[in-house]
């Protein structure tokens, strides 16, 4: 996991940033942001998975039946309002993030619970789903720490440039030239 994770978004610091230009500082930026909505559509998919999971946990905690595959697909409107953390984006977007570096994480994701046994979680035992859940509560406390990382990098980045657009370092009047 942390191999496929280093290539989709590598710990970046953003580093001396005085000696580089305008365009480079740019590049940087809109590299780290791609990045970040990558990592941000893996911790999505992370949390659908942990969500579904607790709440297997939490259905079973007050003794319900067991739900099949066509049980758990009428409770996803539930279950993804009462544990989502806020509105939809939709689908993935368009980023120059390559679309293999995604898929290795989401690929490594699969080997704590795919979607075969997301699927059947209601038939998992008591001792799996609880192995689940920590493994998925480790990934997402990863993906997470990784984003702020890339935003404290992407932050760095916006101040140096507008340090310089404040100071006349630099000029707006570049960017439409």
């Amino acid at each position: 996991m942390a191999d496929a994770l280093d290539r989709l978004a590598p710990v970046s610091e953003a580093g001396p940033l005085s000696g580089l230009d305008m365009a480079e500082l740019r590049a940087r930026r809109n590299a780290l942001q791609e990045a970040e909505l990558a990592l941000s559509y893996v911790r999505r998919q992370v949390q659908v998975r942990l969500d579904i999971v607790l709440d297997e946990r939490q259905h079973r905690a007050v003794g319900a039946a067991a739900r099949d595959a066509s049980a758990l697909v009428a409770d996803l409107p539930k279950i993804l309002a009462e544990h989502g953390g806020g509105a939809a984006r939709g689908s993935f977007p368009d980023v120059a993030v390559p679309p293999e570096a995604v898929e290795a994480v989401v690929a490594d994701l699969d080997t704590i619970i795919g979607a075969r046994e997301l699927g059947a979680v209601g038939s998992l035992p008591g001792e799996r789903l609880d192995a689940v859940a920590d493994q998925l509560e480790v990934f997402e406390r990863r993906v997470s720490q990784r984003r702020r990382a890339l935003h404290g990098a992407i932050d760095a980045l916006q101040e140096e440039m507008l340090r310089r657009y404040k100071t006349g370092e630099a000029s707006v009047d570049a960017l439409l030239q």
